[in-house]
C-alpha cells in the first residue's frame, strides 16, 4: 500500500506459481483482494499441465470472488505457437527479408516441436549445432535440406530429451559439473559452486590435471556458451530454464543422482560455519533428503535429522507449515526404533 500510494500505481509479476506453497499462495490471494489497494495489479504466471491442489482451489476461490464481488480477474490461456509464427521467429533469426522462403523449414520445426516456442528455440539451435542449418558464405545465406533433415531429426515431444542429448556430447567432467550445479538449484553464488566442485575434484579425479583444464570458471564459460546457463551479476548465476536443469540431473541414475546429492550435502555441513548452514538450511536439508540410505551410519542419521529439524524451525518462522511437516516427518524416518529411549529430546521436537 505504502510503494502504491507513492508511485500512483505497481504492477507484480510471479512467475512459476505452480510450485508456490500454501503460504505464498495466501500471501498472493490478500494481495489481490486488498480492496484498500485498488492501484495494485499482480500478474501470475504458471504451468496449466503442472497445477497442483493448492493452487487450483486458490484459483478458484478468486474466480469466486470475481463472480461475486466485483474483483478484476483476467485468465489468459497460451497455446504453442502456429505455424506463421514459427516462420516468423525463422525468418528473424536468419535474417530473411520474405518469410515464404523460409514457410517449409517452419512447417518442418513445427511439426518437430509441436509449436512449443522454448522447444523451437532450442530445436533451431541443435540444427545449427549438427550443420543441418548452415550459412554459405558463397551465396551470403543460410541453406538447409529439407529431406535430409527429414531423414536425420526425430518428432520432439520433450525439450528435456532434446537438452540431455546435448549434454551427452560433453566431456564426463563437464557433465558432472552440470549435475553438481542443477542439485545445488538456481540461482546459486560462485564461491558455492567453486568449493564444491573443488572437492569433488579432489576425491574422484587427478587434482592436479583437472585444475588445469577444468577449472570452475572455465567449466562455467562453457555452460554460458551452450546455454545452459546465465550470469546474473559478477558472482551469481542461474539456469536458463528449470528444464534445462532438470537435463542436467538426468544425466545419472537416480541412485547415483541420490549418491550425489547427499555427498554435496555432507561437503556443506562439514565446510559451512553455523551461520552459513542457518542461511544456506533448506538446500542443505533437501540435498541430504535426496540421498536417504539405510546404509547411513546412526550418526550420521541423527545429523541429518537435526538439520530436518533446522529447517522444519524456519519454515515455521516463514508461516510455511506445510514444507515444516514435510521436514519433521523426513526427520523422523531417520531416527531409530528405540529413538523415544536413546534420542528422546530430538524425537520430541521433530514430532512437535
Amino acid at each position: 500500500r505504502l510503494v502504491c500510494s507513492s508511485c500512483g500505481s505497481l504492477v507484480m509479476l510471479m512467475d512459476d506459481l505452480q510450485w508456490a506453497d500454501d503460504a505464498s499462495l495466501d500471501l498472493i490471494r490478500c494481495l489481490i483482494t486488498d480492496e484498500e489497494n485498488p492501484s495494485l495489479m499482480l500478474v501470475g504466471i504458471f504451468r496449466s499441465n503442472e497445477v497442483n491442489e493448492m493452487l487450483s482451489n486458490t484459483i478458484r476461490n478468486l474466480k469466486f470472488q470475481s463472480d461475486t464481488n466485483g474483483l478484476s480477474l483476467t485468465e489468459i490461456s497460451l497455446s504453442n505457437l502456429c505455424v506463421n509464427a514459427v516462420n516468423e521467429i525463422i525468418a528473424h533469426l536468419l535474417n530473411m527479408e520474405e518469410n515464404d522462403k523460409s514457410l517449409e523449414l517452419a512447417r518442418f520445426c513445427h511439426r518437430r516441436t509441436h509449436g512449443n516456442a522454448h522447444f523451437v528455440i532450442t530445436f533451431i539451435t541443435m540444427l545449427t549445432e549438427e550443420k543441418f542449418l548452415v550459412f554459405d558464405l558463397g551465396r551470403f545465406k543460410w541453406i538447409w535440406d529439407i529431406s535430409q533433415l527429414k531423414k536425420e531429426t526425430a518428432a520432439t515431444s520433450n525439450v528435456v530429451c532434446l537438452v540431455k542429448n546435448k549434454m551427452n556430447k560433453l566431456t564426463n567432467h563437464q557433465r558432472h559439473f552440470l549435475l553438481i550445479v542443477a542439485c545445488l538449484g538456481s540461482p546459486f553464488e560462485f564461491t558455492l559452486i567453486d568449493s564444491v566442485w573443488n572437492d569433488y575434484n579432489f576425491r574422484n579425479l587427478n587434482f592436479q590435471s583437472v585444475q588445469k583444464t577444468f577449472t570452475t570458471d572455465e567449466c562455467l564459460e562453457l555452460a554460458i556458451e551452450e546455454g545452459f546457463i546465465d550470469k546474473c551479476d559478477s558472482s551469481c548465476y542461474r539456469w536458463v530454464h528449470d528444464t534445462i536443469k532438470e537435463s542436467a540431473l538426468l544425466l545419472v541414475c537416480p541412485d547415483e543422482l541420490a549418491i550425489t546429492r547427499c555427498e554435496i550435502g555432507d561437503f556443506l555441513l562439514a565446510e559451512m560455519t553455523g551461520d552459513e548452514i542457518e542461511s544456506s538450511i533448506f538446500l542443505i536439508a533437501n540435498l541430504v533428503n535426496g540421498g536417504m540410505s539405510e546404509d547411513m551410519t546412526e550418526s550420521k542419521k541423527k545429523l541429518h535429522a537435526q538439520i530436518n529439524l533446522k529447517a522444519a524451525k524456519k519454515a515455521v518462522v516463514f508461516a510455511s507449515f506445510g514444507v515444516a511437516a514435510e521436514y519433521a516427518r523426513d526427520g523422523i524416518q531417520l531416527l531409530p526404533r528405540d529413538r523415544w529411549e536413546t534420542q528422546y529430546q530430538l524425537t520430541l521436537e521433530l514430532f512437535s
